[in-house]
């Protein structure tokens, strides 16, 4: 099993949390 691999299938997975979390940091860095 390749390590890269699982972790880009969990970003997809993911995508749109990990987006909207992103957000909500650098809206709150501002």
């Amino acid at each position: 099993e390749n390590p890269t691999y699982a972790k880009e299938l969990f970003y997809m997975e993911h995508f749109d949390e990990i987006l909207a979390n992103k957000a909500i940091e650098t809206l709150g860095a501002l």
